[in-house]
């Protein structure tokens, strides 16, 4: 598909066990490869992956960083984050 976009996109996933004293505090960084669906940049600020297995939906505050093999994220300029 010509318009296909596959990127992996580092993300933080918080502890959901409660009896770990890191619950709700701590948790680590899972990665997740696919093609993107959708980008909200309005409502919900979240970007939709397809992996080979399922849909998942990250939010872009859980987001550490997005690569792509393509040349999608390739500029000649320079964002600084605030």
């Amino acid at each position: 598909m010509e318009w296909t976009v596959i990127v992996s996109v580092k993300y933080f996933v918080p502890c959901q066990d409660v009896n770990n004293f890191a619950f709700a505090n701590a948790g680590l960084y899972e990665t997740v490869t696919g093609m993107v669906l959708g980008v909200d940049t309005e409502a919900g600020k979240e970007i939709t992956i397809q992996t080979e297995t399922t849909k998942k939906v990250i939010g872009f505050d859980d987001i550490l960083e997005i690569t792509s093999e393509s040349d999608v994220f390739h500029t000649d300029w320079e964002i600084e984050a605030p």
